[in-house]
């Protein structure tokens, strides 16, 4: 959306979101005045039992599958946290 509103990210801001988002960051990236200010990533640590529960459903005989709303980069990386 952002590059979208004609703003422009710098390679190096880009290479950083991608790093985030590989270790299970959501990236957001800020504008001011159609300029690019900088940018930030969040986590919503998952609950300790996560991975257990994930193994416990599988030795089950269930499919787990993840549904989010997050990029795909950090999706992956949450759900390699939990064998996905």
């Amino acid at each position: 959306m952002i590059t979208e509103n004609g703003v422009n990210v710098p390679p190096e801001a880009e290479n950083f979101l991608v790093d985030l988002e590989l270790n299970a960051k959501t990236g957001i990236l800020v504008s001011y005045d159609d300029d690019f200010v900088g940018l930030m990533g969040i986590t919503d640590p998952l609950k300790r039992e996560a991975a257990v529960v994930v193994e416990g459903l599988k030795k089950m005989g269930v499919h787990p599958v993840m549904l989010t709303g997050d990029n795909w980069r950090t999706a992956k990386a949450v759900a390699k946290e939990v064998s996905l």
